[in-house]
Parts: structure tokens; C-alpha cells; sequence
């Protein structure tokens, strides 16, 4: 054999198994990267079920029932708000994304963008409307107990009336 033939086999073998590793690196990182993305949206999907079927929960309570949801909020999750009877998610996972979850019950919304990492809900039934905020601020209460704390107690977005 030959010095010249033997190093174009090596050659060969070496070019071989590098293309061999490019390949496996590269399947490999579009798994892991749809596996990351496939992640986020699952945990954007469990804030929403959680939310809407805690709002419906409360609905479906009588009185003035009040319940606080306290979530590991992603990142990605840029803003929540209803209409139409749909609790819409809005994040940002390789472009903008809606997530709609339908809700069963007339509800409105007082949450704070600024609020959203701490993954504090409070939701509360009031007049037959359930209301949602969020932030640590917001401790809803009853319309019928008056507070007079300088704070949005209520969460209607007054603070203080009547005092």
C-alpha cells in the first residue's frame, strides 16, 4: 500500500464520520429546541385551563365566593385578558401566539401586565360577573364590607368609594 493511498482512506474515514456527528448534532438540536418550544406552550396551556376552570368554579359558587390562584407563570406570557366569554392568553414563542380557553360564565378583568410574573389570581363572584385580577395589591373583597385603605379592595377599579 501505498503512503498516498493510505491517507486518502484516512481522509475518507475521518470526512466519514465527521459528516456522521454534523448529522447527529443537528437532528439532535431541532429535537431539543422543539422540545423546549413544546414545553412553554404546555405551561401556557395549564395557566389557562387552570384559570378558566378556577373562574368557572367560582361562577358556579353562591354568594360572593372568592378564590386566590397562586401559578408558575412562563416568561413568555406577555398578557391575559377575557372577551367573549374566552379567556385569551397572549405570549411569545418564536413569533406572537393566542391561546383561547372558553369560559362558561360573563367575566372581566383587572390584571396588571406588571403583575403577571407573580402568578397571584384572585378571582371573585360579585352581582353574578366574576372578576379577575391579579398582583399583590389586589385583595378583592365583598362590596358589602368597606374599607378605607387608600387601595382598590373591591378590584372594580375605584379606590376608596363611598369613604
Amino acid at each position: 500500500m501505498k503512503r498516498g493511498q493510505a491517507s486518502v482512506e484516512y481522509l475518507l474515514v475521518v470526512a466519514f464520520f465527521m459528516a456522521a456527528l454534523m448529522g447527529g448534532f443537528y437532528f439532535y438540536f431541532i429535537f431539543s429546541e422543539r422540545s423546549v418550544s413544546d414545553i412553554q406552550d404546555s405551561r401556557v396551556s395549564t395557566v389557562g385551563n387552570e384559570l378558566a376552570k378556577t373562574i368557572d368554579t367560582v361562577y358556579n359558587s353562591a354568594g360572593y365566593s372568592i378564590r386566590t390562584v397562586n401559578l408558575q407563570m412562563p416568561d413568555n406570557i406577555k398578557d391575559i385578558y377575557i372577551e367573549n366569554r374566552t379567556l385569551v392568553i397572549y405570549y411569545q414563542e418564536n413569533g406572537p401566539h393566542h391561546v383561547l380557553f372558553p369560559i362558561h360564565s360573563v367575566a372581566t378583568t383587572n390584571i396588571k401586565k406588571d403583575d403577571l410574573a407573580g402568578g397571584r389570581f384572585v378571582i371573585k363572584l360579585q352581582n353574578n360577573n366574576v372578576l379577575v385580577c391579579s398582583g399583590t395589591d389586589c385583595n378583592c373583597i365583598a362590596n358589602e364590607i368597606l374599607i378605607c385603605d387608600k387601595q382598590d379592595n373591591d378590584c372594580d377599579g375605584e379606590i376608596d368609594e363611598g369613604c
